[in-house]
């Protein structure tokens, strides 16, 4: 009963994932690169001494921090203004997005180029670039993948990660021209030279940052291809954009987050790039732009507040079985996965996030692969919880077939008299449903519809027992 979705003023997960599990392609692409990806990881962690210690290390540097994230960010700003380095610091997007696209257009630039960064994509900065007249060329081959194909990255850290290597063959042949070739060396000895170009007559570089030290007031830009490194120190002016929960206390503690990072992002024992970036060079200059948006009512959140530890590594969307068949575009949301699941009911609200609460399996993965040890499924049931109770998600349909479903299985289920007499209906309907669709589902509620539950035993183990 497709009514039951909730339409377009919802996430629609099921709509999302009927899609997702008919494109065989997609389901063989999601299956190879997390199932490389987890095994990666699990084997640079267990070869490293230090994993297990800096992990720890990070943990205690982030919970540290996130209750002083103003005390920091004040501390922060001073130190890089002292650098040399120009600081703004916004609570909505639209302040962001103007602020970037006048210091390029001052900066007589009809184009930038950009390093990953979801903040940037967050804030939908590259839309707002081109309403501008500025284009903005992605120089991480992932994004710019997905650029070129006009799509969203799927991943934090792997953004064509839904991609084959002949999809991507294809792409670049219609799209930039070049000649039909699978080869991988080829494919980005291509994109080199394309991305080569665009850095040599840049006047503005973008880029995130994976860290802010507060008390030197230096940003750290983690990576493997040297394109945010040339973003950074080509072009006569440099923006960094992030999060304000990218800061830490010590420059001492950074390390521990870089060993945690390059074993969960790539199963690396440390990423092939890591600029440490404060005061321009001469004849230069440089941007912090900080983003506070929704983060300090996180931190200030008792139970939410361990989601502000998050790395943005994606191991989690990694080992993710939803993830794993859904992809990232599939959550609607800049941030996919287990930490998104978390992260966008602050964002969107309960009443665009219910369905998307519900994506998760509870299966406790998740937690025990995130190197900052964040709660994750009990920060998706308490979300549950609390979208229950929340008067601004509404009484919607969803809603209220959801808890009659919930609130029937429950009966049922915790009384045994009451569970034994609704079995011989359940078995007759189950019956029914197989002789007519060939298959044993509940047609009341389009989140079964389409699966094929398994029959219920003729007979009961107390049945069977008290018969012998």
């Amino acid at each position: 009963m497709n009514f039951l979705r909730g339409g377009k003023s919802v996430i629609n997960i099921y709509d999302n994932a009927e899609k997702a599990m008919a494109n065989k392609a997609l389901q063989m692409n999601l299956k190879k690169a997390t199932a490389t990806a987890i095994l990666k990881r699990n084997e640079a962690a267990a070869i490293s001494e230090t994993f297990e210690n800096s992990r720890d290390a990070a943990i205690n540097s982030r919970d540290m921090s996130i209750p002083r994230l103003r005390e920091l960010l004040d501390e922060f700003i001073a130190n890089a203004e002292k650098n040399g380095v120009r600081t703004f610091v916004f609570d909505d997007y639209e302040g962001v997005r103007a602020k970037i696209a006048q210091i390029i257009k001052s900066r007589g630039a009809d184009f930038i180029v950009k390093s990953k960064s979801m903040l940037t994509e967050e804030i939908e900065l590259n839309g707002y670039l081109k309403e501008n007249g500025i284009e903005p060329v992605e120089t991480d081959l992932g994004e710019f993948i997905v650029s070129i194909a006009g799509e969203k990255p799927s991943h934090l850290t792997a953004p064509a990660l839904h991609k084959s290597r002949k999809e991507i063959a294809k792409l670049f042949n219609e799209k930039l021209g070049m000649p039909y070739s699978e080869d991988v060396e080829e494919l980005c000895y291509f994109a080199r030279r394309y991305l080569r170009e665009k850095f040599m007559n840049a006047k503005v570089g973008i880029t995130g940052a994976n860290f802010a030290v507060a008390d030197s007031g230096l940003v750290a830009v983690v990576e493997n291809e040297a394109n945010a490194r040339l973003a950074i120190n080509l072009p006569k002016t440099h923006i960094a954009v992030f999060g304000v929960e990218k800061i830490v206390g010590k420059l001492t503690e950074l390390p521990h987050f870089l060993n945690v990072l390059s074993k969960s992002a790539t199963g690396q024992l440390l990423n092939a790039y890591t600029s440490v970036v404060g005061a321009p060079d001469e004849n230069k200059e440089r941007f912090f732009i900080i983003v506070t948006k929704k983060r300090f009512e996180i931190a200030a959140d008792e139970v939410f507040s361990e989601a502000l530890r998050c790395v943005r590594c994606g191991a989690c969307q990694n080992i993710c079985p939803v993830f794993q068949r859904l992809s990232g575009h599939g959550y609607e949301f800049t941030y996919a996965g287990p930490i998104g699941t978390v992260l966008a009911p602050f964002f969107l609200g309960y009443r665009k996030c219910m369905q998307l609460i519900d994506a998760s399996s509870l299966c406790g993965f998740c937690k025990s692969i995130c190197p900052m040890k964040i709660n994750l499924p009990g920060l998706i049931l308490e979300h549950r919880f609390r979208c229950g109770a929340d008067p601004a998600a509404g009484k919607t349909l969803y809603r209220r077939v959801k808890k009659i479903f919930s609130l029937g299985h429950s009966l049922v289920m915790s009384n045994n008299y009451l569970s034994t007499a609704v079995a011989p209906l359940a078995r007759l309907y189950f019956a029914a449903a197989r002789k007519i669709s060939g298959k044993n589902y509940i047609p009341l509620w389009s989140r079964f519809s389409k699966r094929d539950f398994m029959g219920l035993s003729g007979k009961t183990f107390m049945e069977r027992y008290f018969k012998k």
